[in-house]
Parts: structure tokens; C-alpha cells; sequence
């Protein structure tokens, strides 16, 4: 149940138009594709185009189908760039020199298949992918394990899948430098020889992201729907890298209790709130935090409404609870004058104890005249590591604990620093007009 909803609100976001209503930094990406090949040219790269490009179209994005030699002068003009069944050395010089400084600006790469049988011999096309090909069995029916729902391009994977395909081996084993989100069963099938065997991954990646998925050798591959959802929900993460122009990174009143190492704010659980010195009404924050097992902190908008950091990990969906991750927490029913309200995620995103998380959170301020509160506060949108957790919640009024009780149309950010250990990096805010 929780996974029919999540797509219904992922769909309502990206059905939305012109006005900033989903958790994103890109809502609608430019991909640039290429399907070149200098080596085996795979004979489902039509199919493939063709299923991309109908993705693109249901979703509102742009795709444009280019050659290598066109890419260091298309770049600029795009967000992410789709390895689509690639093979060889598909670049010149200039080519390599563009994609690196694609990824390091923000750009997303997105690999399928056969990508991991291009560029052999330039190692930084072996990290930014992943892994490098080795060799393959003939095609088996396998079975895949989903190993990390919290992200979006696994969330809804079927949790018995079993598919026909052409199982790649690899050079070495990507597991320790990249996130697997599902690996293949050996025993299912003859021929493999990784033991551990990665099949889909994403990663972070020299200030870009990228999501690597080795399925992909057959054309009945490219009418698979949990294949093609996971395919677009994969590039929808992997063009999430830039921060907005205007975005503005956070100013402190003061970290007393807090250490700075590498731009990473670390407390034991029992130091000073962290509260911006700048208010804002209307904005797209974003945050990365991590927990040790069993913490709790808390993001409070405007000082005053929590989106709840607390460790779930693990937790069923079906007993979330307005104090799990991704929660609104309890604030006074103020129509109704008595009782607590909040809000459960709608599913468990959280990674494991000691990994970083992403917040993404669309909020909308309260609307007053003449000194009264015409409107609630909203938060439109709260994504947990790209998932979507809360959607459209009226903010009644403030949470528990607030900065302060009154309501007001601009306010501070304040991270929980009390509650125990936790991680804060890369907080940004970009003020908007909802």
C-alpha cells in the first residue's frame, strides 16, 4: 500500500505545472543521450531509445540523441547525460575533458548495460560508472535481490523478481565504493563468478551523482515496467546534484557545543540548537544529517514547525509514526483546542545507523493581514533520500518545543543539537515565492 502511494505522489509532483511544487532542484531534466558504439553494438538500442524517449515524454522531460564527438559542445545545455548501451572509446580528448567537468559541476551520469563496457583503460570513467566489464555467461533467468529501498529508483522494485537478461561480471566488485541497491543471485543462474555481485548501484561522485544499472542486453528489457520505473526514477535522483544559484548556504547565530571538521557540524547530543541568523518565508531547504543508532535531532522551519530526524531505520511502514523519520511532529489542534496532531511518513527512507541521509523539504510560510493568520503554514513536499514522505500537510501550528509560539511570515532554521549525536553538512536554502 505504501508503495502504490508513493508513486501516486510522486506522479501528482511531476504532474504539476510552471510553479516550484515538488522537493526538487531540477524538475524536469535535459538529458543528452548517446548510444554510440565502438565495439558490440547491441541490437535493443532502438528499443531502448525508444523507451527512454517515451519516459521523457510522459514525464515532461527533454531528451536529445547525440553523438560522442557532439558532447563537449552540448554539455552546458543539459543535466544529465545517459550512457545508453555504449561501448569503446566513444570521446576524444575534449569529450573527457567535458564529462569531467560536467560531473564535477553537478551533472548526473547515467549508465546502462553496456556503459560499463565503454572507455576501458580510463579509471576515472571506471569510479564515475562504477565498474568496469569483465565478461558474461549466456542468457539466464536470474534472480534479483533488492538490497536498499531508501531510494527512489528501488523503493517500488518487486521484492521476488526474477528476470531474463545477460548478467555481467566485473573487473572487481563495486560494493565498497559505490551504494548497491540490488545484486544478483548466483545461485540462481550458471556462470557467474563474483559471489557478491552488484547489479544496480547510485553514488555521489566529485560533486555530481551518478546510478548505474548493468540490466539492459534484451529488448523485452525495455517494456519491463519495475525496469523502466526504476530507470526513471534513477535519472530524476542522479539530476538532483546542483544547488539553485540563489540557494544560500546557512550563517549561524552559534555552534556552541557543535565541531567543524571538513564542513561537517558534529554535537554529542547536548549542545545549543543551531538557528540560522537569516529568516525566510517561502523556501526550498535542503541537508544532509547522519545518526549513530538509537539518536534524534530534529529540522524545525521557521523555528517553530519539526520535520522529525530520528533513527527508524527499519521500522514497517504500517507503524510509522509522527516521530519516525520524516515525520511532522506533534503540534496543538488549534481549530479543535484540544489534543495533539502530527503527521507518519508515508514510507521508512531512512538508511542504516552511521550513513548520511538527504532532506529535501518545500515549504510554504504562513499568509497573515493586518497582524492575523489568514492561511496555515504548509509543508508542500518533504523528501527523505529522494522519496517522497510527506505531501501537502497543513501546519495547524507549532510544533512542540518551538523557538517560539508565535506564528510569523518569516523565521530561522533551527537543527535540534539537545536530543543526541548527530551530523548536519551541506545545508542550503533557496527563498522562494509559493
Amino acid at each position: 500500500m505504501a508503495a502504490i502511494l508513493l508513486a501516486s505522489l510522486v506522479g501528482a509532483a511531476l504532474a504539476q505545472p510552471a510553479s516550484r511544487t515538488a522537493a526538487l532542484v531540477v524538475e524536469r531534466p535535459r538529458l543528452l543521450v548517446l548510444t554510440e558504439t565502438k565495439a558490440f553494438r547491441h541490437d535493443a538500442i532502438p528499443e531502448a531509445t525508444a523507451a527512454l524517449e517515451k519516459l521523457a515524454k510522459e514525464r515532461q522531460w527533454t531528451t536529445k540523441l547525440i553523438a560522442g564527438a557532439d558532447f563537449a559542445k552540448e554539455a552546458g545545455n543539459a543535466d544529465v547525460v545517459v550512457f545508453l548501451l555504449t561501448t569503446g572509446d566513444i570521446f576524444d580528448e575534449a569529450g573527457r575533458a567535458a564529462l569531467q567537468k560536467f560531473v564535477r559541476g553537478g551533472g548526473g551520469v547515467v549508465g546502462i548495460h553496456s556503459a560499463s563496457d565503454t572507455f576501458h583503460g580510463w579509471d576515472w570513467f571506471r569510479q564515475v560508472i562504477g565498474a568496469e566489464f569483465k565478461s558474461h555467461p549466456a542468457i539466464a533467468k536470474a534472480k534479483v535481490v533488492v538490497e536498499d529501498r531508501a531510494h527512489p529508483s528501488s523503493l517500488l522494485l518487486p521484492s521476488d523478481w526474477s528476470r531474463t537478461d545477460e548478467w555481467y561480471d566485473f573487473t572487481a566488485n563495486p560494493r565498497p565504493h559505490v551504494r548497491v541497491l540490488a545484486s544478483i543471485d548466483e545461485s540462481s543462474y550458471a556462470g557467474g563468478t563474483m559471489g557478491d555481485h552488484p547489479i544496480l548501484w547510485s553514488q555521489e561522485f566529485e560533486g555530481g551523482r551518478s546510478w548505474y544499472n548493468a540490466m539492459g542486453h534484451t529488448k523485452e528489457t525495455y517494456a519491463e515496467k519495475p525496469f523502466l520505473d526504476s530507470l526513471a526514477e534513477g535519472i530524476l535522483w542522479t539530476a538532483q546534484a546542483r544547488r539553485p544559484a540563489r540557494a544560500r548556504s546557512i550563517d549561524w547565530t552559534s555552534v556552541e557545543g557543535w565541531s567543524n571538521e571538513n564542513d561537517v557540524l558534529f554535537n554529542n547530543g547536548n549542545a545549543r540548537h543551531l538557528v540560522s541568523k537569516a529568516p525566510f518565508g517561502d523556501a526550498l531547504l535542503h541537508l544532509e544529517f547522519l545518526l549513530p543508532k538509537g539518536s534524534n535531532s530534529g529540522v524545525y522551519l521557521q523555528g517553530r514547525y519539526e520535520v522529525q530526524i530520528f533513527d527508524s531505520f527499519g521500522k514497517p511502514a504500517d507503524q510509522l509514526a509522527f516521530s519516525d523519520a520524516g515525520g511532522i511532529y506533534q503540534r496543538w489542534r488549534e481549530k479543535e483546542g484540544t489534543g495533539f496532531e502530527g503527521s507518519a511518513p508515508k514510507v521508512n527512507a531512512l538508511r542504516p545507523p552511521g550513513e548520511w541521509n538527504t532532506f529535501d523539504i518545500l515549504f510554504r510560510a504562513p499568509r497573515f493581514r493586518a497582524g492575523k493568520k489568514t492561511e496555515d503554514a504548509r509543508v508542500v513536499e518533504v523528501r527523505l533520500n529522494g522519496i517522497v514522505v510527506q505531501h501537502d500537510v497543513a501546519l495547524s501550528g507549532p510544533t512542540r518545543a518551538p523557538l517560539s509560539e508565535e506564528e510569523v511570515a518569516e523565521g530561522p532554521l533551527m537543527l535540534q543539537g539537545d536530543h543526541g549525536p548527530v551530523s548536519f553538512r551541506n545545508v542550503w536554502i533557496e527563498s522562494l515565492r509559493l
